[in-house]
Order: C-alpha cells, then sequence, then structure tokens
C-alpha cells in the first residue's frame, strides 16, 4: 500500500473542495449521524483554535459508487477520477462544512452580544490579556446558538442577526448574501454606536479582539491530510476503516461491495431487502442489520461458487460487480432450500438456535449442488452426521473461512477426485478427527449455560427436534411457535434452587441440562414454581397434563416432577440425580446423530 506524506491544508480550502465536489463520502460510508450537541462542541473546538484531527482519505479509483458531503450541491462537471473519498473524518468534515457554509438542518451564530457584555464586566481590552484565556475557555459553547431552519424566530436576514446581536459563522471563510465577517463587525460597530465616537472605539476594540482570539482560528486552521493510494486493496481499505472505527460501528464486507456494485445498476442493498420480501423463511433468521447473516451468507456461498472457491475476506472484497450480479438468485436459492433442509433435519427454527452461523454457508452449497440427493439417505446422513459432530466439538470456533471452503471440496470433490457424498473412502477431516466422539461422555455439556455456546444452541435443536410440546393445554409444538415467542426456560427455578441448603448457585442453575424450550406464556404462568407444582397444575395445562411420553421428549425423567422433589424433601443430591439421567437422555440421543 502506497500512502501519501501527510500534508497540511487549510481548512477554508479543504471545505471549499469538498464544496466543489472534490471532497466526497464514499457509499459505504453511514451517513452524517452527528447531533446538535456534538456539532456545536465542533464549532466551540475551531473558534478556539483547538485541533479536530486528521483527515484520513483516498484516491477515487471510480471502483466505489460515492455522494457528495450532505448539504453541497452536485456539480455535473466535475470529473469524479480527480475527487478524494473520506475514510476517517466524515462527521467532522460533514458538520465544518454544514456550520462554516450555512448548509444542513441547522444554522449556527454567535451570541456576540453577550460575548461583549462578558468582555465589558472584566475590562478586557487588549487580545493579550490573560482573563481572556480562561473567558475563552469556559464560555465560548456556551456563546454558540443553533437555530433550526424550521423556527421561524431565527434572523431571516442580515438586519435581524445585527438586531439580535448574533454573528452568523457562515459568513466566516464565504460571504453569503453579500457580506464577509469584517463588513458584518463593522456594520454592528457603526449600528450600535449610534454616532457615539467613545462607543464605536470600544465596539471596534472587540471587533478586533473577536477577530483576532476567534475568527483567525478558523480562516488559519491547518487540516492534516493521509492520502491513500487508489490502487490500495479493497481488503486493506475494510481493515484501516474498521480499525479508525474501532469504538464505532465498523465497516462490513456488504457495505464495500453495495459501494462497488452500485455503478453497474446492481444495488446490494436493495437486493437484500427484496429477498427478505420475497421469501418468507429468512424473517426467522432476521437481526437488527439484515446484512449480519443473510446478506453475508449469500455473498459467501457467491464467493463458494466462484473460481476461487473461498469466502476469505480478502476473496470476497474482490469479487466483481457482475460475478455477484450473476450468481445473486443461485445463491439465494441455495441459502433458501438450505434453511428449510435445516428447520426440518436439524431443529434449527430461527437465528438463536444456530450453533455456528458460518456452518450454514458451506452445508448450503453442498446441498445445493446438483451432487446432493435429498432422497438419498446416505446423502442426508452424511451431512447430518457432519452437522452435530461439528456443533459438539466446536470445529467452527475458529478459522471458519478455510474450512468452509475445505468442507466443500470433502464433500463434493474437484475434477479429480469424487468427495465424501459419492465414496465413502474420502472422509472429511472435521469426522476423521472426532471419532472419539463416538465414546466421549461429553463432559462439555454440565458446564454449557452461555445461550451463545454452540451446545446450548445444538441441544435446543434436539429438544425441537424431538417434538417436544408446549407446557401449555394446547400441547403444541415448539417447532411450529415463533422463535420470537419462546424462552428457554429453568426446569427447576434459579429462585427454588438459590433456597435450597445448602444453596445451589446461579451457575449450576443456568446449565443446559436444566433448560428447555417452552412458550413465553408459559414461562411467565409458571415463574418460580418447581416441577412437583407447576406439573400438576390444571390451570396451566387447561386440564391436559403432560404425560410421560410428553416429558420425556423433554428429555426429562417423569420421576423428576413428584413430591420427591417438593421444597422441602429436595437436595442437591436430587438435583444432581436430575442433571445426570437427563444427560444420560441427551448423549444417548447426540450418538445416534453421529454414528
Amino acid at each position: 500500500m502506497s500512502v501519501h506524506t501527510a500534508k497540511q491544508i487549510s481548512l477554508k480550502e479543504y471545505l471549499k473542495e469538498a464544496d466543489e465536489n472534490k471532497v466526497q463520502i464514499p457509499e459505504f460510508q453511514r451517513d452524517f449521524v452527528w447531533s446538535k450537541s456534538n456539532m456545536i462542541k465542533l464549532a466551540s473546538s475551531l473558534l478556539k483554535g483547538y485541533p479536530i484531527g486528521s483527515f484520513l482519505l483516498m484516491q477515487n479509483t471510480q471502483e466505489y459508487s460515492k455522494r457528495v458531503i450532505e448539504g453541497v450541491n452536485i456539480n455535473s462537471n466535475v470529473n469524479g477520477k480527480d475527487c478524494l473519498l473520506v475514510l476517517d473524518g466524515q462527521q467532522r468534515t460533514t458538520t465544518a462544512y454544514q456550520i462554516l457554509y450555512g448548509k444542513g438542518e441547522f444554522r449556527f451564530y454567535f451570541d456576540y452580544g453577550k460575548f461583549i457584555e462578558i468582555l465589558k464586566d472584566e475590562n478586557i481590552q487588549s487580545a493579550k490579556d490573560e482573563k481572556l484565556e480562561t473567558i475563552i475557555e469556559d464560555s465560548i459553547e456556551d456563546l454558540i446558538i443553533v437555530f433550526d431552519l424550521k423556527n421561524k424566530k431565527r434572523p431571516q436576514s442580515i438586519s435581524e442577526e445585527l438586531s439580535n446581536k448574533l454573528f452568523p459563522l457562515d459568513i466566516i471563510l464565504q460571504a453569503p448574501r453579500g457580506k464577509n465577517y469584517s463588513t458584518w463587525l463593522g456594520d454592528y460597530s457603526f449600528d450600535k454606536a449610534g454616532g457615539n465616537s467613545a462607543e464605536f472605539t470600544f465596539l471596534n476594540n472587540i471587533s478586533s479582539i473577536f477577530t483576532e482570539r476567534l475568527i483567525n482560528n478558523i480562516i488559519s486552521y491547518q487540516a492534516s491530510q493521509i492520502i491513500i493510494d487508489g490502487s490500495t486493496s479493497p481488503n486493506i481499505v475494510c481493515t484501516i476503516f474498521e480499525t479508525i472505527n474501532s469504538t464505532g460501528i465498523r465497516l462490513s464486507i456488504i457495505d464495500l461491495l453495495n459501494a462497488k456494485c452500485f455503478p453497474s445498476g446492481f444495488e446490494l442493498s436493495k437486493e437484500i431487502l427484496k429477498t427478505f420480501e420475497e421469501n418468507p423463511i429468512f424473517i426467522d433468521f432476521d437481526t437488527e442489520d439484515k446484512n449480519e447473516f443473510i446478506g453475508l451468507s449469500i455473498i459467501k456461498i457467491i464467493g463458494l461458487l466462484s473460481k476461487k472457491r473461498s469466502c476469505k475476506k480478502s476473496d470476497l472484497l474482490s469479487l466483481d460487480a457482475q460475478t455477484i450480479k450473476q450468481n445473486w438468485e443461485n445463491a439465494v436459492n441455495y441459502l433458501v432450500n438450505f434453511l428449510e433442509f435445516a428447520k426440518a433435519h436439524f431443529g434449527t427454527i430461527g437465528i438463536k438456535f444456530l450453533p455456528y452461523k458460518d456452518m450454514f454457508v458451506p452445508l448450503a452449497v453442498i446441498i445445493g449442488d446438483g451432487k446432493f440427493d435429498k432422497q438419498n439417505a446416505d446423502h442426508v446422513k452424511k451431512v447430518e452426521k457432519w452437522y452435530w459432530t461439528c456443533a459438539f466439538t466446536g470445529y467452527f470456533d475458529n478459522a471458519t473461512e478455510s474450512k468452509s471452503a475445505s468442507t466443500v471440496k470433502e464433500f463434493l470433490g474437484d475434477s479429480n477426485n469424487l468427495g465424501w457424498l459419492d465414496n465413502d473412502n474420502q472422509i472429511p477431516t472435521l469426522i476423521e478427527n472426532s471419532k472419539m466422539l463416538y465414546t466421549s461422555e461429553f463432559n462439555e455439556i454440565d458446564n454449557a449455560a452461555s445461550q451463545q455456546s454452540a451446545i446450548y444452541k445444538a441441544i435446543l435443536n434436539l429438544i425441537i427436534l424431538n417434538e417436544a410440546c408446549d407446557f401449555q393445554g394446547n400441547k403444541k409444538l415448539i417447532k411450529d411457535l415463533k422463535e420470537s415467542d419462546l424462552q428457554d426456560h429453568h426446569i427447576f427455578p434459579k429462585k427454588f434452587l438459590a433456597s435450597q441448603n445448602p444453596k445451589i448457585e446461579k451457575n449450576e442453575a443456568n446449565t443446559i441440562l436444566n433448560r428447555t424450550l417452552i412458550s413465553t406464556i408459559a414461562n411467565q404462568a409458571i415463574k418460580d414454581k418447581q416441577p412437583s407444582i407447576y406439573f400438576q397444575d390444571n390451570q396451566l395445562f387447561k386440564g391436559n397434563l403432560l404425560d410421560e411420553k410428553d416429558l420425556a421428549r423433554h428429555f426429562i425423567n417423569e420421576e423428576f416432577t413428584n413430591q420427591k422433589y417438593a421444597k422441602g424433601n429436595f437436595s442437591k443430591q436430587n438435583y444432581d440425580d436430575f442433571k445426570k439421567e437427563r444427560k444420560r437422555q441427551i448423549i444417548e440421543i447426540i450418538k445416534s446423530k453421529i454414528a
């Protein structure tokens, strides 16, 4: 990567370049989001002469779509190849531009009348007066007045500004309405002096102090620029962006590809929204950011279908718009088909039931391939075996991109070799290295208490697959309920366990061995009741109590619901026996899945 030597540029020149469309924002940047209070702080820093940070820019290569700074008029005569793209400094650039060019939804003024009063009260007569430093430090931010454009009380003309003693900040670097800052200050002194020569002299002196100690800080401000060469790879651009935005919203692969696809007329962000509208199954796998799972999974599938057969970040970022466009619909179908397959075969009815989000990408490519036959029991069994082995061994805890690519190759083979689907001897690395799992005691289950744990989620999958029903009287199957309507319920409530002597600690109560899936409504009705009470609650079950088979589908032995395990009779040994028996049943199911 070639980086130009950092150079200094006046703020005036920098904002002029932005106004002329020579500095723009790449489309992968988020929108301008700074609040009014943040904008006031920046205005205050500029007036005080404080540094506001450097600006990191990149030469435009026409690879990324771009937009002008918010508030700037588009100039179609400007050659886009010559503009610079802001990587770091968008919020500061936009704020400074809107304040000093009078653009955006706010207009910024300085309470010049109040400033004069303060200096008069403190008998400040010179810009070198030591007391002035304290006044500037303590008072400047409070003297910045902001009006919303919708506010009818804001000054509508220069005469109203003079009348209200409000100095407009947008005349410091330019002269909108035909009046620059020195003319405005001269008019103010003349108008307020009212022919009094002594007052005129006093106001002119204040004007000089104001100009020297505040306005000149903005006029002479030098901004530091670092300009990255336009040949810099997208992967490095993404890394740089993530590094400098480590405390905010990070740039994603989708953001960069969206900017890359935009010029070709293929708007990635709109296509992702379209997939949600056309494929209802995606609703169950939605997140706050639709790019996070569905969008990125589709792109990764395209990466695995490409010539490189890779979903590494650098390879995904090198995908061209045409490849993404041509493979988009096919990749969407791969993912839709797999999510439907996963619901039926793995019990993954929603996003919070995915042991690993990334494990779905290679599996989607495998079952979407023409070599895979859903009617072939051997093919289905191999995919299921890989899924459960992966979930219970932590295989996808790291290096997911390389493992995704190798898994596809191991299943499907290549032009020279058959894969595991068609050759039983071509056993995938995961399966080969996990043979000891068949005789394992699965001790990791005991400590699986985090809802983010792959083992925790995989056991919830097993409960769903086991045709477990809700704890309400309708006995509706868990798999038929919406993900948002489900809770992973403590079978023995934490409060009940904490009341025992000796006390059963929170970490022991939260284990997956003491959790099962029921509806939110049932969970709220049970609250802190112990199983010996709520499993006999006719009102909860509407007279249709769960029988031995219903409980077994939750891996619960009926004996643990009777009075022997009620408060007064209960002991930690009882609880340990309950967990031991439940673990035995779960391990039995796991071993049948990976055999």
